[in-house]
């Protein structure tokens, strides 16, 4: 699955699994938070648990993530997957970042995700997991790809 980078990046590619190193700004924090999400979601069985623990903030979040990340078996790479085009910064401040990632499914209609990274104190962006009693939903479907996306380039 295609991921973005760029100069804002991931800079850190060591291990490949989880890359890390973005930039301690906006689109450094929109990079990340697609970076952690796409990760978390397609890690095989021997990448997830480096993914969880260098990409996602710790916290009873991550931890029930976890748990059921342990009943799913992935051993092969996505066939046909989602595409990322871009996202929407919903909020940002230097400490946490709320992202809208949109995204073009294989069938070609679009979703939003919701997403949000917090600035660690190793000097990194980690996703931050929504807590069990959120009752939003993290992705909804929407209507091509909005007036406000950032789109990626190359990606869409």
């Amino acid at each position: 699955m295609k991921i973005p980078t760029a100069d804002q990046g991931p800079h850190a590619s060591i291990p490949i699994v989880a890359p890390h190193g973005f930039d301690h700004n906006g689109p450094g924090a929109a990079l990340a938070a697609i970076n952690a999400t796409v990760r978390m979601s397609v890690a095989a069985d021997d990448q997830w648990s480096d993914v969880g623990n260098q990409l996602i903030a710790p916290g009873p979040a991550r931890d029930a993530w976890t748990i059921e990340r342990v009943r799913v078996s992935i051993t092969a790479p996505a066939t046909d997957p989602p595409t990322v085009c871009g996202y929407q910064m919903r909020n940002y401040t230097p400490q946490r970042a709320d992202v809208a990632i949109i995204t073009r499914q294989k069938d070609g209609s679009y979703t939003s995700n919701a997403a949000s990274v917090v600035w660690s104190a190793e000097g990194d962006w980690l996703l931050a997991l929504p807590d069990s009693t959120s009752s939003t939903p993290p992705v909804s479907a929407v209507d091509g790809i909005p007036a406000s996306t950032i789109v990626l380039k190359g990606q869409c």
